[in-house]
């Protein structure tokens, strides 16, 4: 670990004392932070430092005005009036240290010391953003602390055991009573631990999970499935779960295989209606219903439109979801599909690319990953792009469309089909020819066009999220299956 990191810890430590015993310092910055001679940090200058009151504010007299360090003091004691008393709490002590963390991480003087710039300092709030998460990321990872703001409490599991299971996780059912005094059925995403492991990795392990919990915390869209919060108290220690609302019709799959509606997709949105049901488990009668009727391809071109414009959000925040397939996707009560698991969402760093470390290498799906990602030399670092997120989706166009068939469906060894893609002198698509679905009814053509220009080698040459948007739109628009062909 940098010294800077083991440094900052000592802030926080003696801040914390301090605190403790009612005192806020009340000058934090740089200058005031003096290291030992074994490289320890230790605060110093406490020529403003008071005993905090019972409302745990601090009242100074009207005499000390604004002394301190103004570039690191809270607004409230920058906007003050002249004719009232300047109050030091706690909280400004947090912003300072907010401060000094990028003063040490940065290694320079703040950037007011240096001027205003010309134009606004949030001109890029897409780079101000990557930047503040990746310090949230660390500060979570090391003290293996999450905001209390993402912490929910009051959480009932149903059942002991998990109902489902991940890659890396388990999925437990559960009732939330929410800000509204409604009880709502949750699912906790908790990732898996073993007695043996040590403790690097479950170091690891947390650090997966702060990083996945702070980046779906940040995600509000309808085509995401909704983040409320990390349950603590459900679990024994150091576990938690990711709590989001319990999809009843689960993943993108299930629904292809049970929602088999004639009509088109404003019939298959409504399909509980007809069939007097409300949105909860599929019944047998649904299931019976939906099956025997007409296969997917009335509906898929909505259900891929969902899709899209999930990514497309991810997208516009500088995101990559990479881990895009059907089980990632699932089914809200009302029909729409919604994109879940940002275990490996990374932050996009330029146009072009996103670098994840080395321990992140082929971790996903390896059918829907795109060939830079499974093809890459040894000791080389992994690269999600949103070229990428493209690869896996025109492969999930392909599995709803076939109702569920997985992509290399004829390679069943996942090394083999690595050597496969590796020893081709030729471009190996993931679906050899256009998908069926179960009725044989074909893709249609447009919609296949647009899958072949997502499994471009060159990545450059696939569409990005808008132009594939707008082609569905087109596809939107024939609306005969024999007109499609």
């Amino acid at each position: 670990m940098q010294p800077s990191c083991h440094q900052l810890c000592d802030v926080v430590e003696g801040l914390s004392y301090l605190h403790g015993h009612n005192i806020v310092h009340g000058d934090l910055c740089g200058r005031n932070i003096l290291v030992d001679r074994t490289g320890r940090a230790r605060l110093a200058d406490f020529g403003l430092t008071e005993l905090v009151e019972s409302d745990m504010l601090m009242k100074s007299e009207g005499s000390i005005g604004r002394a301190g360090t103004t570039r690191f003091m809270a607004p409230e004691l920058l906007f003050t009036t002249n004719d009232t008393q300047l109050m030091r709490a706690p909280a400004s002590d947090i912003w300072a240290f907010g401060c000094v963390c990028c003063e040490v991480r940065q290694t320079s003087i703040y950037y007011l010391d240096r001027g205003f710039p010309d134009t606004e300092p949030l001109e890029d709030p897409k780079r101000f953003f990557r930047r503040a998460h990746r310090f949230l990321n660390w500060l979570a990872t090391y003290f293996q602390l999450l905001p209390e703001e993402i912490s929910v409490a009051g959480i009932t599991l149903l059942g002991e055991y998990p109902v489902n299971h991940g890659g890396f996780s388990n999925i437990y059912r559960g009732i939330y009573k929410n800000a509204d005094g409604v009880e709502v059925e949750v699912a906790l995403k908790v990732l898996r631990m073993f007695q043996d492991q040590s403790d690097a990795e479950l170091r690891r392990i947390h650090s997966k999970f702060s990083k996945e919990a702070l980046v779906w915390h940040y995600l509000k869209h309808k085509n995401i499935v909704p983040f409320i919060g990390v349950d603590s108290t459900n679990f024994p220690s150091p576990r938690k779960a990711m709590v989001s609302p319990w999809m009843p019709l689960g993943s993108v799959l299930k629904y292809c295989t049970i929602s088999t509606v004639t009509g088109g997709a404003e019939l298959v949105r409504l399909n509980y209606a007809a069939i007097e049901v409300t949105p909860t488990e599929p019944t047998v009668e649904m299931v019976q219903y939906m099956e025997s009727n007409s296969p997917s391809s009335p509906y898929a071109i909505e259900l891929l439109c969902d899709v899209i414009e999930g990514l497309q959000y991810l997208h516009s925040k500088s995101i990559v979801h990479g881990d895009l397939c059907g089980r990632n996707i699932l089914m809200d009560g009302a029909g729409h599909a919604c994109l879940t698991d940002f275990g490996l969402a990374e932050l996009i760093e330029s146009a072009s690319s996103v670098q994840a470390k080395s321990s992140s290498r082929r971790a996903g799906t390896a059918r829907f990953m795109a060939p830079e990602l499974l093809l890459i030399p040894d000791g080389a670092h992994l690269k999600r792009t949103p070229a990428s997120d493209m690869w896996a989706f025109g492969c999930v166009c392909c599995e709803i469309w076939s109702e569920g068939v997985a992509p290399f469906s004829h390679i069943l060894d996942e090394g083999f089909l690595i050597r496969t893609l590796s020893d081709s002198t030729q471009p190996v698509w993931p679906y050899p020819e256009q998908p069926r679905d179960k009725s044989s009814a074909p893709m249609p053509a447009l919609l296949w066009e647009l899958v072949l220009r997502c499994w471009r080698s060159d990545t450059l040459g696939r569409p990005s999220v808008q132009e594939i948007s707008d082609a569905l739109f087109d596809v939107k628009k024939v609306k005969h299956p024999n007109v499609w062909n």
